[in-house]
């Protein structure tokens, strides 16, 4: 049932009409774990969102790579059809229904992981995610959507933004979110995370719930 845009309250013989100024709308979020290991600071990371974004009142589902059955390997590239896996089909259809995209992985070689690009090679197709209309355009289907990236790196966030030049937020971001019509919110850099002190994770974890509560 719509919600109503006003309620009607008789009194005597006046009816008073009352605008309603909120209405309901549950954001929905899809959290995405690239992350190939059982135990890594990307899926306690991913945990910690979910948990915040549901007290936030937002519709979450989850998708850790790692527990999913597919090759991810697009091996003749665009030129020959490659069928999905029921794993990418569910995928896909999760990646349809959601507003938000929320992407965890580590920085591996100035990239993410290549569990994760292997994924968004088998997924992000043409047809489903984008379509050439000529050689200069593109008909983007993810058009309505926003994603943000949360990255773990080695490096110290100065290293990866100033020296690597965020490197991810161009190949991924740019190069794939955006060519398929998301829309990027800024990424988040967790820095120095292969030696971080057990309060300093505590505090990143703490952020992270934060920031899912807000929905963001």
């Amino acid at each position: 049932m719509p919600y109503p845009s006003y309620t009607e309250v008789s009194v005597g013989r006046q009816v008073r009409h009352d605008r309603c100024v909120k209405k309901i709308n549950m954001k929905k979020i899809l959290v995405i774990n690239g992350h190939p290991g059982s135990k890594s600071l990307s899926l306690e990371l991913s945990k910690a969102y979910v948990s915040g974004a549901k007290k936030g009142g937002a519709s979450v589902k989850e998708l850790h790579l790692k527990d999913l059955t597919f090759d991810p390997v697009l091996h003749e590239g665009y030129k020959q059809r490659q069928e999905l896996e029921p794993d990418l089909l569910n995928a896909q259809e999760l990646i349809k229904w959601a507003d938000h995209l929320v992407f965890f992985s580590p920085v591996w070689w100035s990239n993410v992981s290549s569990l994760l690009k292997g994924f968004v090679d088998r997924t992000f197709l043409p047809g489903f995610a984008f379509k050439f209309i000529s050689k200069l355009r593109v008909k983007k289907y993810l058009k309505g959507k926003t994603a943000r990236l949360v990255l773990t790196s080695g490096a110290s966030c100065f290293i990866y933004r100033f020296v690597l030049r965020s490197p991810v937020e161009s190949v991924f971001g740019r190069g794939v979110l955006r060519f398929c019509g998301v829309k990027m919110k800024c990424s988040v850099i967790v820095g120095d995370a292969e030696k971080m002190k057990e309060n300093k994770k505590q505090s990143w974890l703490d952020k992270i719930n934060k920031l899912g509560e807000k929905n963001k």
